[in-house]
């Protein structure tokens, strides 16, 4: 895990999108994908629930983000 990754699970949540996430990171979105689902590999987690409309936190991902903020 990865600091930067922590950074954009965070923003993501925030923004509620990928794609907004990676805009305000100033990153490409396939740079933010690929760290996401890094992430969730190594961890065997689903974060986010993901659509056309944007990506929801699941509850694994409310639970991470918790203990990511502390």
């Amino acid at each position: 895990m990865k600091f930067q990754q922590l950074k954009y699970v965070y923003e993501i949540a925030n923004c509620g999108s990928i794609n907004r996430a990676a805009q305000k990171l100033f990153v490409s979105q396939s740079s933010v994908c690929c760290a996401l689902n890094d992430l969730e590999a190594e961890f065997n987690i689903t974060l986010f629930k993901r659509s056309n409309t944007g990506a929801t936190l699941t509850e694994d991902g409310r639970c991470f983000l918790t203990y990511a903020k502390c």
